[in-house]
């Protein structure tokens, strides 16, 4: 099933916008925290209905979500001429946003990941094992 990047290019300008001013006061940070969590629940509702989401510089898949986690979450990185540079997988996954950094990030945990990110392994070789490892979304690839 095609999905449309405009829900993920959507939110990024959400998370733009609210990022633009500093949190000054209790007010400014209830807002920001919910304009946070109103993002993130907009993404997991996709990864719901959809098992999938991609973007610029991403795709990701999962087998289902629960609440606010990810089940069997796969993510694919892409660099800027959509080429895969890195692929990871999870048992479970959470979504984070940094409204400051306008920055989603996916933090899996009990998976592995291959890629040539940075000099670690090519695409094809054996993965590499994690515990808890965060991967930058919506954003280039670092070395882009």
């Amino acid at each position: 099933m095609k999905i449309c990047s405009g829900l993920v290019v959507g939110v990024f300008a959400v998370v733009l916008s609210a990022s633009s001013a500093p949190a000054e006061d209790s007010g400014d940070r209830d807002r920001a925290r919910n304009v946070k969590t109103g993002v993130e629940d907009r993404l997991y509702a996709r990864l719901r209905e959809e098992g999938q989401l991609f973007g610029r510089y991403f795709r990701v898949f999962v087998v289902g979500v629960q609440g606010r986690r990810l089940l069997r979450a796969t993510v694919v990185l892409l660099d800027g001429e959509g080429t895969k540079v890195l692929v990871a997988q999870g048992e479970e996954g959470e979504i984070e946003g940094d409204l400051r950094a306008g920055a989603i990030s996916l933090k899996l945990t009990h998976g592995t990941y291959w890629g040539k990110v940075r000099g670690e392994k090519a695409p094809g070789r054996e993965p590499l094992p994690f515990k808890r490892r965060t991967f930058l979304v919506n954003q280039p690839p670092s070395g882009e």
